[in-house]
């Protein structure tokens, strides 16, 4: 459906070789094609615009959405930047063409022109920000929205305990790149039914669910002293997150403190029971010495 109008415009420009050389340069001399384009163009700014409006409602929804289906952070900055390029360039195509409806000869060569250099610098862009970071340019499937039968209690609660288990054993969370649709299939539910039990028996989203798991791994670590021989961010990604961002905004969320902040505290706690057992030892040597004196007397 969607290659139809590149069908139909193909079609109209092979019409165009009916026409001999001498024959399409005078009817284009005398004006005569000027109505056919007029169409064509007309239809090609109409495609485009929708096209364009449907491509930021999408990127608007996924979002919205994307914590429902990913557990980590996909940037979109580059998709907003290039559908803001393409409309820029798209107002600038309009204003430089209006010569073919109302007779303008302003620019008209230069519009021409800049509309067939900046269509192709577009494209290239995209495709080559496409092969470098393939991730930033996928936008997961998402289920339409169904209704759900809620689940009765007990149902929920094995549900719970399988989920729980399989996070547990299979430490899916140290995947980077999990997604949704994968636990699903892991938990033989579909993805509505496994988001919705998220959010009824956890009270929060499959991004912040999994990454609750990935902070209590890495608290694990910070127990183990791994923090003296590693960096903080080195065990962030070992324990399944894939940017800074997304770890220090999960860990100060779930823990209402920074990573640094947590790490810092958890030494002084230490020094401050290493202190106290010190000198719990030193009142203990004095009083055996102290007992070793009397009866020596």
């Amino acid at each position: 459906m969607h290659f139809l109008p590149a069908i139909c415009h193909f079609l109209y420009a092979l019409s165009l070789f009916m026409y001999t050389e001498e024959e399409y340069t005078r009817l284009a001399g005398e004006g005569e094609l000027i109505g056919q384009w007029a169409f064509v163009f007309s239809v090609l700014v109409l495609l485009l615009f929708v096209y364009w409006l449907a491509s930021v409602q999408l990127l608007i929804k996924f979002s919205k959405e994307k914590e429902k289906v990913l557990s980590y952070h996909q940037n979109v900055t580059f998709l907003a930047t290039f559908l803001g390029a393409a409309f820029i360039s798209y107002l600038v195509g309009i204003l430089f063409s209006l010569h073919y409806f109302f007779g303008i000869e302003l620019f008209s060569f230069t519009g021409m022109n800049l509309g067939w250099i900046i269509l192709p610098i577009l494209t290239y862009s995209i495709s080559w920000f496409a092969l470098i970071q393939p991730d930033a340019m996928r936008v997961s499937y998402h289920e339409k929205k169904k209704t759900v039968s809620r689940m009765q209690d007990k149902a929920l609660a094995e549900y719970k305990i399988r989920l729980e288990a399989l996070m547990r054993q299979e430490k899916l969370y140290l995947n980077p790149l999990l997604k949704l649709n994968e636990v699903a299939e892991k938990l033989q539910l579909d993805t509505t039914r496994l988001s919705w039990l998220i959010n009824e028996g956890y009270g929060c989203n499959f991004y912040d669910f999994v990454n609750q798991y990935r902070i209590d791994a890495f608290i694990q670590k910070i127990n183990n002293k791994e923090h003296k021989h590693h960096t903080l961010l080195a065990l962030a990604y070992e324990t399944g997150f894939n940017s800074k961002t997304t770890f220090n905004k999960s860990f100060k969320n779930y823990l209402k403190i920074t990573p640094s902040a947590y790490v810092k505290k958890m030494n002084s706690t230490e020094h401050f029971s290493l202190s106290l057992e010190n000198k719990a030892n030193h009142y203990t040597v004095r009083s055996q010495n102290s007992k070793s004196e009397s009866t020596s007397i």
